[in-house]
């Protein structure tokens, strides 16, 4: 939970972003500690692809922001990219060294490629060592499958890929 403080900085910070005085909006988050915060629209990264600001993940990142940073609700960077579709950026933030790991649904980038027709980007997260065998449990009391849901989505190419991994690993 955010004080009311936090959340007048917040939107000061987010006003200073769209108007693209990312010098101001990185001082004002390093000045009140506020990096490693989880703003209403998730972290920073998700803020800066939310209002299309390249320019800001750059200054972040110089910052030295931790593209690790995760959320529940979220995910961490890659989840971010992966559901605004930038391939780009999913690179570069994999290059970085941006983890893999994810617990929950919806903080899963392969999911969120599934989801959002980004097949390029679910691809390029299996060639990355994304594990396509983690079960999250569903409320019909069932486990997601990988496969099936890619299947269900349209993705054929990652259900494929999925098919051929499994046949790699015997």
């Amino acid at each position: 939970m955010h004080t009311e403080a936090d959340t007048q900085i917040i939107g000061i910070v987010i006003t200073a972003i769209c108007k693209r005085e990312y010098s101001q909006a990185i001082n004002i988050i390093g000045g009140y500690d506020l990096m490693d915060i989880i703003t209403p629209l998730g972290s920073w990264i998700d803020v800066a692809l939310v209002f299309d600001q390249d320019a800001f993940i750059d200054c972040l990142l110089r910052a030295g922001f931790d593209i690790n940073l995760s959320s529940e609700r979220f995910g961490n960077s890659v989840t971010a990219a992966t559901r605004k579709g930038r391939l780009d950026l999913v690179q570069k933030f994999l290059f970085l060294g941006a983890g893999l790991d994810y617990f929950t649904a919806e903080g899963n980038p392969l999911l969120a490629a599934i989801q959002g027709r980004h097949e390029e980007i679910g691809l390029t997260l299996i060639d990355h060592g994304i594990s396509f065998e983690t079960g999250y449990s569903m409320e019909d009391g069932g486990v997601l499958d990988f496969y099936d849901f890619a299947s269900a989505w349209g993705a054929s190419k990652i259900a494929n890929r999925i098919t051929k991994e499994r046949e790699k690993d015997g």
